[in-house]
């Protein structure tokens, strides 16, 4: 079943650049959006362990990473339109299962 999660980097040592994460992260997402140049949502049926030992390999060791799912009963903030609408049918989904 697939899972939504947050992916976060922090660039310390790779100069930043957000296409690296766009290239890892589409062989192992059902579907993504880049949030801004340091957030992606990340709708998956991948383990956080296979997240991170996917985009690691594109980062250097200071670099920081963080991948945590979402709860289908607590989201909340302050988006575009299309980012709500991006984001709705998965945390449904959830709900469902």
């Amino acid at each position: 079943m697939a899972k939504l999660y947050m992916v976060t980097v922090r660039w310390v040592k790779t100069p930043a650049n957000p296409k690296l994460i766009d290239e890892a992260l589409t062989p192992i997402a059902l579907d993504w959006i880049r949030f801004h140049a340091w957030t992606w949502l990340l709708w998956t049926e991948k383990s956080p362990d296979q997240i991170t030992n996917t985009i690691r390999l594109r980062l250097k060791p200071e670099d920081h990473l963080l991948v945590m799912p979402i709860a289908p009963d607590a989201y909340e903030g302050w988006a575009l339109p299309w980012v709500w609408d991006w984001i709705r049918p998965k945390m449904e989904e959830l709900k469902r299962h």
